[in-house]
């Protein structure tokens, strides 16, 4: 007979594989699992006490497909345990699952009743608990009335009456035993381990076709099961163990028998088969029974969990397919569910349910028609993850890069280890499109997994493997939420917010993953200075890409600067001697030389940031996951925004690269266009002159001794900002994107009101046969097609210049600022110049009017 001293006994429900005959239904619903996850996981056992053990019995070739029932040795039953009797034996329990029908009411492709088992059952189920005397049949009790104990524990259990409990009313289980007194006798112990690699079997498993109480037989032969072990189930395990898992399956009758036990007493329908083919229990052997399919008070699966695959254990199934036999012996071999845990909008944390078997990437989820690689989580509880196929990362660990290969291969790094700071334990992976995983990519893919880097956690009691969702849904799509691949480019808090995780690329041979510690420091890239480090006086940071600095100056400012030089940004803090600090707490300070506080980003509370001057030209302090907690604008070259501030020798120069406004060192603001020509100036001389954009949205010149020399008298427009645009012009807008002020656009065919050739400087028709030069010598010429000189000033003044003044009147002056030539047209205001593509050069008035020609 058998007796449960090396394993514990479950039941587990897995879904039908797909078929003509029989196709599961669509999605199974969260509602209609029975398996829920009790507070404590199953803990190793003791091995069984040595025995002689038989070999396994052979097909008996004198058996006949419906042999006369055979009473199971005479070990007692149930009935002979009376109220005050003690029971001394093992602790064995079981999780009742429902039948594939009740979860999988459905055609697989057919997803119309995907709630119609809502809220059927709840997450608060406890395991059916038997006494497994070392004669005698099994005695259950209420799983709540036992003291709390390792499974395989040996215990003392004064009994009571029989009561009627759930399992009994509405699942059809044997009544339990009213419990008066328990005492643990002797606490459980550990199960042998995983073999080596090596030829010979591992792993015995013995097949016997069993038609309980009340069944009839099918058209299964034992044949076809033990076939389909030695194949597709012992390929699996094969393959997921390197080869340590070695399966080999015997018949052990050649016919079915007919047993007298109904499958509400699933230990006495292994008893009796056990005792009816000879079969023993002990290390690496294995009993499993197929039952008719027709036998649909039994579940679809169920079996024994064990400790190890060493562990050996009983099962039975209803159907010839790899994916409920592997399943099966799974939890043989100490293995429970695959499940998956969904929260409120949240990868963990707040309202959250655990939906049993709906990791359907895994054999240990639901059966259905594919068989996806052993999780991470399942194998490493095996002991087949190999340590160089694995990465650790902590709440301590650094920032680090891994590349990781998918879990269907067979080198590389398969895995990552997350460990939470409270030692809860995560698991990342890689789910690619091919080898045994290959059915993600095509048809065969009936629910619509996503490929992708998935996160589980580790579990206990029944569901010891929890698929967590990296794009988590509301309550209200739950039920249809099946993609749960980590997003690309997200840096996401997992492991209890402990360790950070972005997928930088999922979409190849390999994933590449980016993964911090919170107590490391600041997480991303372009964190120059981490906790507790400091920039002293003088000193610089400098971007990546090395085009922008943040320099804390000798007089205490902190400066941004970008291209040419210019400032981006600044505290205007005067301290000499100053340091800044990145503090634990996440603030970034800076000290004067007495210790006094100058300036701070007010970003406490945020232990682990860092500081970053980014590619962009932001200086930012970032949290230990790569949230910005505080930053400066980036950088636009063609843009000074508020407080932003231009200094002699600085410019803006627009996104075409064609136009510039230059602070120069003579104190002149000057914007310039095509070639360098001057469209507008402020005609100001005040060495070392500033331009700022002020927060009131006015853009003003100081001089060096803070003298307003110019400004745009654009007050009033906070959040203004002044850009250099692709046409030329310099514009303040404010903050709904209005012009309030602007330069001329650039015309490079003429001249506007103030603007000026400088020597070199040219105008060119718009069908760019003709050009206007201001000559080095100061000779004003145009040239025609072939450089043909077509008209000239013939006035000889090196260096000098071409102006349309205010008053209309366009004005050839020499560096003297004395006027050579002029076109007589004083007096018109407003007046523009324009090369035409006839060749000739003509001042205008109202757009039209022309009031001078070459």
């Amino acid at each position: 007979m058998f007796v449960a001293s090396a394993a514990v006994l479950a039941s587990f429900l897995v879904a039908p594989v797909a078929s003509a005959e029989e196709v599961p239904g669509g999605v199974p619903t969260t509602a209609a699992e029975e398996t829920s996850t009790p507070d404590a996981e199953p803990t190793p056992e003791p091995t069984a006490p040595a025995t002689d053990t038989p070999a396994t019995a052979g097909p008996d070739a004198t058996a006949t497909p419906e042999p006369t029932p055979t009473p199971p040795p005479a070990t007692g039953d149930a009935g002979t345990v009376d109220a005050g009797d003690t029971v001394v034996g093992e602790l064995v329990q079981a999780w009742p699952d429902p039948v594939a029908e009740e979860v999988l009411g459905h055609d697989e492709h057919d997803h119309s009743d995907e709630h119609d088992h809502a809220d059927e059952h709840t997450a608060d189920e406890v395991p059916l608990t038997w006494i497994q005397p070392a004669e005698g049949d099994a005695v259950r009790v209420p799983t709540e009335d036992v003291p709390s104990a390792p499974v395989g524990s040996t215990v003392a259990v004064t009994v009571g009456e029989e009561v009627t409990d759930e399992a009994s009313a509405e699942q059809g289980f044997d009544e339990a035993r009213e419990v008066l007194d328990a005492q643990v006798l002797q606490a459980a112990a550990p199960d042998p381990t995983t073999a080596a690699a090596g030829a010979a079997p591992t792993n015995t498993v013995t097949v016997v076709l069993v038609v309980p109480a009340g069944g009839t037989a099918d058209s299964t032969t034992v044949t076809s099961v033990v076939d389909e072990l030695d194949n597709g189930v012992a390929g699996f395990w094969s393959s997921q163990s390197n080869d340590t898992i070695r399966l080999d399956a015997v018949a052990g009758a050649a016919g079915w028998i007919t047993s007298s036990r109904a499958c509400s007493d699933p230990t006495g329908l292994w008893n009796d088969a056990a005792a009816r083919v000879g079969w023993t229990g002990g290390p690496g052997k294995h009993l499993m029974l197929y039952l008719p399919r027709t036998s649909t008070s039994c579940s679809y699966g169920l079996g024994t969990v064990g400790s190890s695959p060493g562990s050996g254990g009983v099962s039975y199934v209803r159907d010839v397919a790899t994916s409920v036999m592997a399943h099966e012996l799974g939890h043989n071999f100490g293995l429970g569910h695959s499940s998956a845990y969904q929260c409120d909008g949240a990868i963990e944390g707040g309202t959250c349910q655990t939906r049993a078997y709906y990791d359907l990437y895994d054999v240990m989820g639901i059966s259905w028609g594919q068989v996806g690689s052993l999780n991470a989580v399942q194998s490493a509880r095996l002991g087949l993850l190999p340590a160089a196929q694995q990465v650790a990362i902590t709440a301590s660990s650094v920032a680090t890069t891994v590349t990781l290969a998918p879990v269907s291969a067979t080198s590389g790094v398969r895995a990552v280890r997350l460990t939470a700071s409270d030692g809860s334990v995560y698991w990342l992976e890689y789910r690619q499109a091919g080898a045994r995983d290959a059915w993600l990519g095509d048809p065969r893919n009936a629910y619509g997994l996503n490929s992708g880097v998935v996160l589980r956690r580790v579990g206990s009691g029944s569901d010891t493997s929890l698929l967590l969702d990296g794009t988590p849904s509301r309550p209200n799509a739950w039920s249809g939420d099946l993609q749960v691949a980590l997003p690309v480019g997200t840096p996401l808090a997992v492991a209890k917010n402990d360790i950070t995780v972005m997928v930088t690329s999922s979409n190849g041979p390999t994933a590449t993953l980016r993964i911090a510690g919170r107590s490391s420091g600041a997480y991303g890239p372009g964190a120059q200075l981490t906790s507790g480090q400091a920039l002293t006086s003088g000193s610089s940071l400098t971007s990546p890409n090395g085009k922008y600095r943040l320099t804390l100056q000798a007089d205490g400012n902190l400066v941004s600067t970008g291209s040419g030089g210019r400032i981006s940004w600044a505290t205007y803090t005067y301290a000499p001697g100053a340091r800044l600090v990145m503090q634990p707490d996440g603030n970034l300070v800076e000290y004067s030389s007495a210790g006094r506080v100058v300036w701070h980003a007010d970003t406490w509370g945020n232990a682990g940031a860092g500081l970053a001057v980014r590619d962009d030209g932001s200086v930012a302090v970032l949290a230990w996951d790569g949230t910005v907690l505080f930053s400066t604008p980036a950088d636009s070259p063609a843009t000074l925004k508020t407080g932003q501030q231009l200094f002699s020798g600085q410019y803006l120069v627009s996104a075409n690269g064609q136009s510039r406004l230059t602070m120069q060192a003579d104190g002149n603001v000057v914007a310039s266009g095509t070639g360098g020509r001057i469209l507008w100036a402020s005609y100001v001389y005040s060495p070392g002159a500033r331009l700022i954009l002020q927060p009131d949205g006015n853009v003003v010149e100081y001089s060096a001794a803070g003298q307003v020399l110019w400004h745009s008298n654009t007050w009033n427009n906070p959040n203004a900002v002044l850009t250099v645009r692709a046409d030329g012009a310099s514009a303040v807008t404010d903050a709904g994107s209005r012009v309030v002020w602007s330069t001329p656009a650039d015309t490079p065919s003429g001249l506007s009101s103030g603007q000026a050739l400088y020597a070199g400087q040219y105008l060119v028709s718009p069908d760019a046969t003709h050009r206007l030069v201001m000559q080095e010598d100061g000779n004003l010429v145009l040239y025609g097609m072939g450089g043909r000189v077509v008209w000239a000033t013939y006035v000889y003044a090196p260096g000098s210049r071409l102006v349309l003044q205010p008053d209309g009147n366009l004005v050839s002056y020499s560096p003297r600022g004395e006027a050579t030539w002029n076109s007589g047209t004083w007096g018109r205001a407003g007046a523009t110049a324009a090369l035409q593509d006839d060749g000739r050069l003509v001042v205008k008035t109202g757009g039209s009017t022309v009031v001078f020609t070459t």
